[in-house]
């Protein structure tokens, strides 16, 4: 898999570069990318872990934010025409290293200026840049991988090697009063939005999820294999989750874009009869 760093100044673009690590990792796992505030270990050497990272990486994402290229110092100074900054090192050794380097305006950040710039991130303004807007951030996002995965930059996601049922679902969607209306406040259900692979990468979705709680290991696996077998019959298949005597069950109706339709509701309601029914056989 490809190494992604990402450089970025806490104070121009912190919750971006956040947010773009977080995207990244659902799309392609955690391992790969590196970002400071997550991959360093309480301590361990900064330099020598921001260097080996850099060393590693094929791409060096640098978040640019509208305050990237003014933030100063104490003195007043900007940081970038600073020799020992290190956004500024990062970004000139990716530079110089033939690592993939994308600048990503984020938070309304302006087209970088070759004469606004020094000479060592002047080739900056020379490489097409990505714009990621706060307001279509999962659009933009989505977007910003798949153009990378069609230059080969990045790998095709693990949401476009998997295997989806054929779309047929004609469901309409529910609002966000009939979903909540449909859900007994007690049921333990929730709803919740979340990122999840498609055939095309990751995708925003509504959710309708919940954690079931057995006795043991065997008894978790047994009552998955049964709903299974009512699961394929309606065809509507959940996306879920074991740990050990842990289920976490997520209902969407992938056919329409990720959203809680009737089934979702149905489906639900079966999963909880049934565990009742289980959980008393198994105590009898």
């Amino acid at each position: 898999m490809t190494k992604v760093f990402i450089s970025y100044r806490r104070q121009d673009s912190g919750t971006a570069a956040r947010q773009i690590a977080a995207d990244f990792g659902v799309r392609y796992g955690e391992g790969d990318v590196f970002m400071d505030t997550d991959s360093i270990r309480v301590g361990s050497d900064w330099t020598q872990e921001i260097e080996k990272a850099l060393r590693a990486a094929s791409v060096v994402l640098a978040i640019i934010g509208p305050k990237w290229i003014h933030t100063h110092d104490e003195y007043g100074r900007r940081r970038i025409d600073n020799d020992a900054d290190w956004v500024r090192n990062e970004i000139v050794h990716g530079l110089a290293n033939n690592k993939q380097v994308i600048p990503l305006l984020v938070q309304g950040a302006p087209q970088l200026e070759e004469d606004a710039l020094p000479d060592a991130l002047k080739p900056l303004c020379k490489i097409q840049n990505y714009e990621i807007s706060q307001k279509y951030w999962p659009r933009d996002v989505k977007f910003f991988f798949e153009e990378l995965e069609r230059a080969k930059v990045l790998p095709r996601s693990l949401g476009s090697q998997m295997a989806h049922p054929p779309k047929r679902d004609i469901s309409v969607p529910l609002s966000d009063e009939e979903s909540s209306n449909s859900i007994d406040p007690g049921s333990g259900w929730t709803i919740r939005k979340s990122m999840r692979p498609v055939e095309t990468g990751t995708q925003l979705m509504n959710e309708l999820t919940k954690a079931y709680v057995f006795q043991t290991f065997e008894d978790c696996i047994h009552f998955m294999n049964t709903a299974a077998r009512h699961i394929s019959f309606i065809d509507h298949h959940p996306r879920w989750e074991n740990v050990w005597v842990n289920l976490i069950v997520s209902l969407t109706s992938l056919d329409i874009g990720g959203e809680l339709t009737y089934k979702d509701i149905r489906l639900a309601k079966y999963l909880d009869e049934l565990f009742i029914a289980y959980k008393k056989k198994s105590e009898a």
